[in-house]
């Protein structure tokens, strides 16, 4: 008597559910890595966004404290009134220990005071004076519009966190005073505390009205200040810079990396430059690769079963009416 087997018609229909499960793995796999490379750019994008609000939040620290300094020395007894003298030499004799205070004890890099015509009249870190600061569009506002000023501002030793207030005597402006904190000590604290670097760059433009090089130029900016020691022009793309005097940021992933540009703001709201994050992205390229890995071996491994069971129902003999009617 012959062994009974699955017909025809059920072999053939056990076929095509076995290629629609094969297909549906497929698909379900390419679905699945596809949410998870789109799971890990979206992680790294919000890494460098922490970054950059982290550098954002100590630039706006760092501003606030000097405009605090600021006012304090402009309160300190006989400043406000030997600086109405115009009296240089007596008041960088009275303002210099607070000067070196601030220096060796909070980092301050530049004391300046400006007349109402927006001259400088003494630094305490340079003897520089009488140039004309016009260039300085956040200054210009403090002379002219009584407003007092913080944030990042260019100025001819580069970028400086500034805080800026008028000096009155008896209602009358008689300048402004400032305290400023160079930018470029500030990044690399930021940069050790994220573990991502940092490049802080200004308009060409304004750059070249300044008395110090820029490293080179890119997409209409200059490098002012970085934390990478092999920074070159063509790490940084000039995509990265469309949109940031409109106070746009732009996020680029390149191999290995991801890299977030964004504007450099003042208190006024205006652009001043531009600063560029960059994250390591090879721990999230090894999680994607791993998953590819992953989802072909899943593919795989449910081909070669659909195989197995395929072939196993090949090897039976499809039962026939005759067979069945000599059955007992």
């Amino acid at each position: 008597m012959a062994k009974g087997g699955l017909s025809l018609r059920t072999r053939m229909m056990v076929g095509v559910l076995l290629l629609t499960l094969m297909g549906i793995s497929i698909v379900w796999g390419r679905n699945f890595l596809a949410l998870r490379e789109e799971r890990i750019e979206a992680e790294l994008r919000q890494v460098a966004e922490n970054d950059q609000e982290v550098f954002d939040a100590v630039c706006r620290d760092e501003a606030r404290r000097s405009l605090i300094l600021a006012d304090r020395i402009r309160a300190f007894p006989g400043v406000i009134q030997v600086f109405a003298s115009r009296d240089r030499g007596a008041l960088a004799a009275l303002v210099d220990p607070l000067w070196k205070m601030a220096n060796e004890s909070y980092g301050v890099g530049q004391m300046q005071f400006h007349l109402p015509n927006v001259t400088s009249f003494l630094r305490m870190n340079s003897k520089k004076f009488g140039d004309s600061l016009l260039f300085r569009t956040g200054l210009v506002a403090v002379l002219t519009q009584g407003k007092t000023f913080t944030g990042p501002e260019l100025g001819i030793f580069g970028f400086y966190l500034r805080g800026i207030l008028p000096v009155m005597e008896e209602e009358r402006l008689i300048g402004s005073f400032e305290v400023g904190v160079e930018l470029r000590p500030v990044i690399h604290r930021v940069a050790e505390a994220t573990e991502a670097s940092f490049s802080v760059f200004a308009p060409t433009d304004d750059v070249r009205k300044m008395e110090f090089a820029a490293s080179f130029d890119v997409g209409g900016f200059s490098l002012v200040a970085t934390t990478e020691e092999d920074a070159s022009p063509e790490r940084f793309p000039e995509e990265l810079f469309k949109g940031i005097m409109e106070k746009d940021s732009r996020y680029l992933r390149r191999e290995g990396e991801g890299m977030r540009a964004s504007p450099l703001m003042n208190s006024f709201g205006e652009v001043v430059g531009a600063v560029v994050v960059r994250v390591d992205a090879r721990s999230a390229q090894e999680a994607i690769a791993e998953g590819r890995s992953g989802a072909r071996a899943a593919a795989a491994g449910g081909g070669a079963l659909c195989a197995l069971v395929g072939g196993y129902l090949l090897r039976k003999r499809p039962s026939s009416p005759r067979a069945k009617a000599r059955r007992p």
